[in-house]
């Protein structure tokens, strides 16, 4: 299994598998341990595109808000519990300067609000708020 990584690392869950060979601490029932695969999108740092390093730079100004960019590419995959599985993502392909990019934007701390109104509900007007977070 990989080790978790001290920065997260965007990607696309491949598998989810059971690893029934794990043996059960004594006394306790045995479940298979449950295991995701992950191929991680190809970091853009470091680049040898200037011009794709300060792109990247003006979105992580803004943090978790302006998201990053990476590589139209993958890594290599890795095997994580997922506990490690942090949020979701949006991810926008996109052209710059003549390279094929991917802007990832975290979507943990997104919150989403919006009116609602249908005939059902006769008329009036309802605000439904969606929030999304990790523990």
């Amino acid at each position: 299994m990989s080790e978790p990584t001290p920065n997260p690392e965007p990607g696309q869950i491949t598998h989810i598998f059971l690893h029934p060979q794990v043996p059960a601490p004594p006394g306790q029932h045995h479940h298979p341990p449950v295991y995701v695969c992950v191929q991680p999108y190809a970091s853009l740092q470091p680049s040898a595109e200037p011009e794709l390093s300060d792109i990247d730079q003006m979105y992580r100004r803004f943090g978790f808000a302006g998201g990053f960019l990476c590589k139209n590419d993958f890594s290599t995959l890795i095997i994580i519990e997922p506990s490690n599985i942090i949020s979701h993502i949006a991810v926008t392909p996109l052209k710059i300067g003549g390279h094929r990019v991917l802007h990832i934007l975290p979507m943990d701390r997104v919150r989403l609000s919006q009116d609602f109104r249908s005939k059902r509900t006769h008329g009036k007007t309802f605000s439904i708020t969606s929030s999304c977070r990790h523990p």
